[in-house]
């Protein structure tokens, strides 16, 4: 990690933290943070979710939504689904996808104004607990992040 210069996401439930560390010293004039959080894409997927007349039943509660981020799976009323995308019979019920691509590519967006295009970043880190879900696509945004080496 010496002599190395690395972007870390830390994507939290009301906050995307970002900061980029060299030579293991925060470079504080190109980290921060947003209110790129999960809980606005949980938000934007529940809305998405209470309109889908597909579902079994509608459901209010966002706290399925959040843990569906790091399980991949949410439970309604005794019906578990699979998420972001699920589908039946080679039927797609609902896909959260395009929702949660459109959240990312805002949020790199913005970490590209302060940081730049990465040009001296020698790799990204993601962390928090929806990053095995996310990584993907953070991974699949930009340019910027296109070399993601790690998710924690």
């Amino acid at each position: 990690m010496l002599n190395k210069s690395f972007l870390v996401i830390d994507i939290g439930y009301l906050t995307l933290d970002y900061l980029v560390v060299n030579n293991l010293k925060p470079n504080y004039e190109l980290s921060g943070a947003t209110d790129f959080g999960t809980s606005v894409l949980v938000k934007d997927c529940l809305e998405y979710l209470k309109s889908d007349k597909d579902l079994a039943k509608p459901f209010q509660n966002p706290e399925l939504i959040n843990t569906a981020f790091s399980t991949r799976k949410f439970s309604i009323y005794g019906i578990e689904y699979s998420f972001p995308l699920h589908q039946e019979d080679g039927q797609v019920i609902f896909d959260c996808r395009p929702i949660i691509e459109r959240h990312i590519k805002q949020a790199v967006d913005h970490v590209k104004n302060i940081v730049g295009m990465g040009e001296n970043l020698d790799g990204t880190v993601v962390v928090d607990g929806g990053s095995s879900l996310i990584y993907p696509f953070v991974e699949r945004v930009d340019s910027l992040i296109t070399r993601c080496t790690s998710m924690v």
